[in-house]
């Protein structure tokens, strides 16, 4: 059981972030909830974590949970940095229930992607293929 203390906020969320690269993606879940009941001094941190837990609802297939998490990341978060993920992210779960919202997501990527981050370049593609077509 992780325990929690506001001096490790910040170790909380590593915890989270190592958790879902090995793919522990439940236990990454807590980690970062933790970190987000820690860390209410920090709302910039508290809002990674939020995109973070979208990301890991989405991994997990629970869109209905990742959408608002990454909703409101979207909305609060003052850099352009994992707007384009996020947006990809969004679009993949609005694809079965919305396609318009879907689109709508899907669209807006390429104005957040950064070209050095891998995972926007990625998402600029796929987004692409999926509006366009391949």
């Amino acid at each position: 059981m992780i325990s929690e203390d506001p001096e490790f906020t910040f170790a909380y969320f590593l915890g989270g972030y190592l958790a879902r690269e090995q793919g522990e993606i439940e236990e990454s879940l807590n980690w970062f909830k933790i970190c987000t009941e820690c860390s209410n001094e920090c709302e910039e941190l508290i809002n990674l974590c939020r995109f973070e837990l979208g990301w890991c609802q989405f991994t997990l297939n629970n869109f209905s949970e990742a959408l608002p998490l990454l909703k409101e990341f979207n909305k609060n978060h003052k850099s352009n940095t994992f707007k384009a993920w996020s947006h990809f992210i969004m679009g993949i779960c609005h694809a079965n229930s919305n396609l318009e919202k879907a689109v709508e997501h899907f669209t807006k990527v390429k104005e957040f992607a950064w070209n050095e981050f891998s995972w926007d370049k990625f998402a600029v593609r796929k987004s692409k293929e999926i509006t366009e077509g391949s």
